[in-house]
């Protein structure tokens, strides 16, 4: 039986191998060994070299297989193949995905946040509308004694505005004014020496320049051309004047134009009196008017200001 197996192409398994004979799921069984005995009886030589050939090549693969049982089967290695791209399709999906997820929420984040930044840019423009409406807002005492806020309508907005733009020219030129009455003040103390302050004259005249040029260059309402044409003449004509004449006077001694700057100081004095008073009566009729601050003002309480205030500050120094 032993040489009958060698010839057909078969090996005798060892004892110790025998565990392994049932995974060889090429093997012949007995029924199919005693078949091929009956037909190698009956078969020629070439019949029995085909089978043996074939049962040499089967023992072969069943070998390899053995040694390698995926590497050499093509049908394994194309349901690797399979497999493998499969599993790289559904990652390659999963990962698109989750790439597109991440768009999605980006967008969502930017779109929250632009909203958010409209609200907040609202939210400050409101606020600062409410902030500046508080401080613009004038306020007067109504019949019981309490604080109200005046309410405008837009033509008394209107007419609130070109009466505070005459307004801030006008305390431009009371600023001059109140330089004009400190040099005087202390001119008349006697404590100087004068020719000390002539140089200080003429430096206002600098300031006189840049109030006629921009006097003269006012919008306003056509009611108040009148007053605008007063506050124009006071600056580039009465202060311009006095502060020349005061100026050569005392550097140059002379009397004649000290005697002119005395005359204008009154019609400088007279011309700004007027001009207040015009303000005061035109800001009675515009609802809203601060007209406060000029009634107040005179030229002198504002030397009695100036003069205190100076006391004051020899005090404090005194007392340091």
């Amino acid at each position: 039986m032993g040489l009958l197996n060698q010839r057909l192409g078969y090996e005798e398994v060892p004892p110790n191998q025998k565990e392994h004979q049932n995974e060889n799921i090429l093997y012949k069984t007995e029924v199919q060994k005693e078949d091929d005995l009956q037909d190698y009886e009956d078969s020629s030589d070439d019949d029995i070299l085909s089978v043996l050939r074939t049962n040499k090549s089967k023992a072969e693969k069943i070998k390899k297989s053995r040694e390698n049982p995926r590497g050499n089967n093509p049908h394994i290695k194309s349901n690797e193949m399979i497999y493998s791209d499969e599993t790289e399709d559904e990652l390659e999906l999963s990962s698109l995905k989750q790439a597109r997820e991440e768009k999605r929420e980006e967008e969502r984040h930017k779109k929250r946040m632009k909203i958010f930044n409209i609200l907040m840019i609202t939210a400050c423009i409101y606020i600062i509308f409410l902030i500046y409406g508080v401080f613009c807002t004038n306020y007067q005492y109504n019949d019981k004694g309490e604080i109200t806020p005046v309410v405008l309508s837009v033509s008394e907005i209107k007419a609130l505005k070109d009466y505070n733009t005459m307004l801030v020219q006008y305390e431009d030129c009371r600023v001059l004014y109140e330089k004009i009455l400190q040099l005087d003040y202390r001119l008349g103390l006697g404590v100087e020496d004068p020719l000390t302050l002539a140089p200080e004259y003429e430096k206002l005249l600098d300031e006189v320049n840049d109030l006629t040029v921009k006097t003269d260059a006012l919008d306003v309402n056509t009611r108040y051309d009148t007053i605008k044409g007063m506050l124009l003449n006071w600056v580039k004509t009465d202060t311009a004047i006095y502060l020349q004449k005061i100026s050569s006077g005392i550097s140059q001694n002379n009397a004649d134009d000290a005697n002119t700057a005395i005359t204008y100081k009154t019609v400088m004095y007279d011309d700004f009196a007027l001009i207040s008073q015009n303000m005061i009566t035109i800001g009675e009729n515009v609802n809203g008017a601060n007209i406060n601050g000029i009634k107040e003002w005179s030229p002198e309480g504002y030397i009695n200001e100036f003069i205190n205030g100076d006391a004051v500050l020899d005090q404090q120094e005194d007392g340091d």
